[in-house]
């Protein structure tokens, strides 16, 4: 009994030892070639098919810029099964005050026609809207005819008109505050003759309000130029490096 405990140890270690080689492989090289490395590659598969995925579907939401009634302002992109939809029978009435840079086109003036194509086009089917806006504060004079905005901003020509009468031909309702005008240097007689100058902004926008009109207020502006940079002279320039010199003795 005594010499069977050795012989049975020695079994024992020597089962122990003759393991598989399939058991020394590496975990990596098994993966590879069997399930896990499958599991790898359809991992890998599935992300890149969510990505492409992602990818179209971001192009199928971001649509081209259309421009139902107003050409080349005010683009929208069709959205015909987005909520809120445009109603048929809306009344707006825009109270625009932002100016800037009398040489470029009223950033308002671009804003109404993206409104105006907004309803026109922009949803499942158009919507027939009324809209009027009323021009006071910064926008005042963006109303002038091309001789008085010409001799009061020294440019070449209003860069709003031309949009003013695109929108006026679609339908726009067109007021100028008439104590706005007279308060920045404008007449009645100098005004666009297709624009109307009402009495005031406050009368205009309340008699409209209370047609049923909503009100909506637009105070957006057009970047004016950065001023240019005052050049420091030589000759000050001199002085304040002689000035630092005499401090430092």
């Amino acid at each position: 009994m005594i010499r069977s405990i050795p012989l049975f140890s020695f079994l024992i270690v020597g089962l122990l030892a003759i393991a598989p080689a399939a058991a020394q492989q590496p975990t990596g090289e098994r993966l590879a070639s069997g399930d896990g490395g499958d599991r790898e590659a359809g991992l890998e598969h599935g992300k890149e098919t969510r990505h492409q995925t992602a990818a179209d579907e971001k192009v199928g939401r971001s649509g081209p810029l259309i421009y139902p009634v107003i050409a080349n302002h005010g683009g929208v992109v069709h959205l015909p099964d987005a909520a809120q939809q445009p109603r048929t029978g809306t009344k707006l009435v825009v109270d625009l005050t932002g100016g800037g840079d009398p040489a470029q086109l009223n950033a308002g003036v671009e804003k109404l026609a993206r409104f105006l194509n907004i309803y026109a086009g922009a949803g499942a089917k158009p919507a027939a809207a009324k809209i009027a806006v009323v021009f006071h504060g910064g926008a005042t004079l963006a109303v002038l005819n091309e001789d008085a905005y010409t001799a009061k901003f020294k440019t070449a020509s209003n860069p709003n008109l031309k949009l003013l009468r695109q929108l006026h031909d679609a339908g726009v309702e067109l007021f100028v505050c008439g104590q706005a005008l007279n308060g920045q240097g404008g007449a009645p007689d100098e005004v666009a003759d297709f624009i109307d100058v009402a009495v005031s902004a406050l009368t205009a926008i309340v008699n409209l309000q209370s047609d049923g009109y909503a009100y909506i207020p637009l105070a957006i502006a057009t970047p004016k130029p950065a001023p240019a940079a005052r050049a420091t002279s030589a000759s000050s320039a001199d002085k304040s490096v002689d000035a630092l010199n005499d401090r430092n003795r």
